[in-house]
């Protein structure tokens, strides 16, 4: 029958650990002043025949398609047009820059490059000063808890230590 051991090996096999260890569904925080640029990078290091995806909101409606292979850059101005003449992609990088913020440009982003996916929270402030320290409070406690552990790494934890034990 199978060893503590193996079992180990194929349940971190199956899980990736990059997966269960890491925290792929990090959103990264991005706060801007209404009327400036904001850049969201990817962080990916693209491939000749990538395929990137910018959409607004999880799932929502997408706003920008790069086709590395065939060179071609797609730009939407959104469903509702929020976006007109504003959204500018680089096509080396995969990066996605908001140009002229407004307020409501804020809310998620997401990027997907060959199934991976990366969320931002871009957060547009006004030029009240008052909006801005409130916004860095509210960052400040989200910061707190994401030094955390999630729970699929806590998970994936105590079945390594279970499986170590009942291999000894």
């Amino acid at each position: 029958m199978f060893t503590g051991k193996t079992l180990v090996f194929f349940w971190l096999y199956f899980c990736r650990l990059d997966g269960v260890f890491a925290d792929t569904d990090a959103v990264k925080s991005v706060s801007v002043m209404e009327g400036d640029s904001v850049t969201l990078n990817s962080d990916t290091e693209l491939k000749d025949d990538d395929v990137i995806e910018w959409r607004f909101g999880t799932y929502g409606p997408l706003i920008a398609r790069i086709n590395r292979e065939l060179d071609e850059i797609f730009i939407s101005d959104g469903t509702d047009g929020r976006f007109r003449d504003r959204l500018k992609v680089d096509n080396q990088t995969g990066s996605l820059t908001i140009m002229n913020t407004r307020i409501t440009d804020s809310g998620l982003y997401e990027v997907t490059i060959r199934g991976s996916k990366t969320t931002f929270n871009v957060t547009v402030y006004g030029p009240d000063k008052t909006d801005k320290e409130l916004y860095e409070r509210g960052t400040e406690k989200e910061s707190d808890t994401s030094s955390a552990p999630s729970a699929g790494a806590v998970a994936g934890i105590v079945v390594v230590v279970v499986l170590l034990h009942l291999a000894l």
